[in-house]
């Protein structure tokens, strides 16, 4: 697995592990101290999951997380 970033709360990253799914990618969540990782599982996917997880930090509220 490939850590592709982190956020604050499982409920973010939820959205965005829903999405990433959605999209083919294998991910998960891996709970930390502070906060959530996304992690990647497959090395080929990781350089769109990141694209994702920026589109995502820059605007979370965008409808297609919410599908």
């Amino acid at each position: 697995m490939l850590e592709i970033g982190r956020l604050p709360n499982e409920r973010a990253a939820l959205a965005l592990i829903d999405y990433l799914r959605g999209q083919g990618i294998e991910c998960q969540m891996v709970h930390l101290e502070r906060g959530v990782a996304i992690c990647v599982k497959h090395a080929e996917q990781v350089e769109a999951a990141r694209q994702a997880f920026f589109d995502f930090i820059r605007n979370p509220g965008d409808n297609k997380y919410r599908q």
